[in-house]
């Protein structure tokens, strides 16, 4: 048989890139709407923490004296450097100084330190006293006070300048005899201009434009921080989800699973809510009707395929796939439909068929290394199935070199349980995590695969589809563990490695008296299958 089993195989579209981020995004949409109301809520609180800070600008004009001119000789003004950038610039640190600060917060009553900037305007020649405040006249008043004291302060020391270099002029121009008219005439006139600065002050630079209350805060208003808020932690979001999926290991849903190793669906089994799984009281093993239904279904595809006596092998990819509650699930019901059945747990490594049942004992593993054993001397007649007979085994650790063989004598069991039943349902391990399961795939007449998206590993069912191959065998179809139908959406079962009492049990009519309960006798000695 050929499986056709692709060892490399990608999902419709998924070439287009923008398809495998939608894709992500679905199947972690909780993930992206979490990041996305945390980023919205942290925005909120944000908002409603956040003092409104308001922002004034006063204008301070720039007229450097042109180059060469000689005016105003020795006095500190701004001159032009033939760069008008460098020239501003250079205004702008005579404007803001430490003792401009001082001076304003002594006019204000209150600290300026690091809400006050002193900045061009473009590439005009207009500097921009800039104040930031909790209120829009606190904003102008700062503004205002600071350009009002740098421009105070800078006349003060050009005044302090000026009346030195004017005493100075002064001395010259009388010691300047009245036969030198053209001296004394120039150094009248500089005497003028220097003392027009002490009563005038910086000819070079004024205030142009006062500041005026803010009519709104600065930064972004309320709507666009919320508004940006969204974008970023969705994006943030989708950015976890595409993380989530490229580092999960786990199959997300039906179709990853088909597309990663396509097998038909032969049935669908609903996640159950743990009030709707409760046995009633008295029965071991209990079904609920959609579980019911689900194996039922399964049960008519193989009673289909007429090649009686039959042996089927359930097996998964991954430990908690819900494969040993599906063998006794489907051994169960095709009981209830009078077939004689036997179930035979080989999964020798984690055997969990006979503790789900309530058989307290089992077979150990060199009761089924003896050649000469038989296999109907080791079942059990579970009490509530009167055709259906298990072979319950335990496992020892001192006995875990004994596997190997155990393994090899597996098969002629099978053959044994074939004469004995219509029906053989052999439960095995995880074929993705151990291999004991292919000397018994090769020789069973169908071999179903049970799966669990988001449970069952992807590398592992690649393998479980790898193995099978090789050998020559494709599997009937698939189990599915979690029904996408809405009917249910709870828990099924641990299955593999699970405790007995938590998994889906079945029910198949009333519960019986203790009188019809049968056992394993001590001697060993258990009724045949038929009867």
């Amino acid at each position: 048989m050929s499986s056709g089993f692709p060892t490399v195989s990608a999902r419709p579209g998924q070439e287009w890139a923008l398809a495998s981020y939608l894709t992500a995004i679905k199947a972690h949409k909780l993930v992206v709407a979490l990041v996305a109301l945390t980023a919205v809520a942290a925005s909120v609180v944000f908002l409603q923490v956040r003092s409104p800070e308001y922002e004034a600008t006063a204008d301070i004009l720039v007229e450097p004296l042109p180059l060469g001119d000689q005016s105003f000789t020795s006095l500190p003004l701004v001159r032009d450097t033939g760069d008008p950038a460098r020239t501003v610039q250079t205004a702008a640190a005579l404007i803001e100084t430490p003792e401009a600060a001082r001076r304003a917060e002594r006019d204000l009553g209150r600290s300026l330190a690091g809400a006050v900037e002193v900045n061009p305007v473009g590439e005009s020649n207009i500097l921009g006293i800039t104040a930031r405040a909790e209120t829009p006249q606190a904003a102008a008043d700062a503004a205002n006070a600071f350009a009002t004291a740098a421009l105070d302060q800078r006349n003060e020391r050009l005044a302090d300048a000026a009346e030195e270099i004017a005493g100075q002029l002064e001395e010259r121009l009388a010691t300047t005899p009245a036969s030198d008219p053209e001296t004394r005439s120039l150094l009248a006139t500089r005497v003028d201009q220097v003392r027009s600065v002490i009563d005038t002050g910086d000819p070079t630079m004024f205030l142009a434009q006062e500041a005026t209350p803010p009519t709104s805060a600065v930064g972004a208003s309320s709507t666009l921080v919320l508004a940006l808020t969204v974008i970023v932690g969705f994006t943030l979001g989708a950015g976890t989800a595409v993380l989530l999926e490229l580092t999960t290991r786990r199959v997300r849903d039906e179709a990853e699973t088909l597309a990663l190793y396509p097998l038909p669906i032969l049935t669908r089994v609903p996640l159950m809510r743990q009030r709707r799984r409760r046995a009633p009281d008295g029965s071991s093993w209990y079904m609920p009707p959609l579980i019911r239904e689900a194996f039922r279904t399964l049960a008519v595809q193989l009673l289909q395929r007429g090649r009686p006596p039959r042996s089927i092998l359930v097996t998964s990819a991954t430990r908690g796939d819900g494969k040993s509650t599906s063998s006794i699930n489907l051994a169960v019901t095709l009981a209830g439909m009078g077939r004689p059945v036997i179930l035979l747990d080989f999964d020798l490594r984690n055997p969990q068929v006979g503790s789900a049942l309530g058989l307290a004992q089992g077979s150990a593993l060199h009761d089924l290394i003896d050649p000469n054993v038989e296999l109907d001397r080791l079942l059990i007649a579970p009490f509530e199935f009167g055709s259906l007979h298990v072979l319950p085994v335990r496992f020892d650790e001192d006995e875990a070199p004994l596997i190997e063989a155990a393994l090899a004598g597996l098969p002629r069991l099978v053959e044994q349980a074939r004469g004995l039943a219509d029906d053989v349902i052999v439960d095995t391990p995880p074929l993705g995590e151990v291999s004991d399961a292919l000397n018994l795939a090769s020789i069973a007449d169908e071999v179903v695969l049970v799966t669990r998206p988001g449970n069952t590993n992807r590398s592992q069912l690649g393998v479980t589809g790898e193995l099978l191959e090789r050998i020559d065998v494709s599997p009937l179809g698939y189990v599915m563990i979690g029904s996408e139908d809405g009917l249910a959406r709870s828990y099924y079962g641990r299955g593999y490695g699970a405790a007995a009492r938590d998994l889906v049990i079945s029910e198949v009519g009333e519960p019986p008296s203790s009188a019809d309960r049968v056992g394993r006798s001590s001697s060993g000695g258990n009724p045949s299958p038929h009867g």
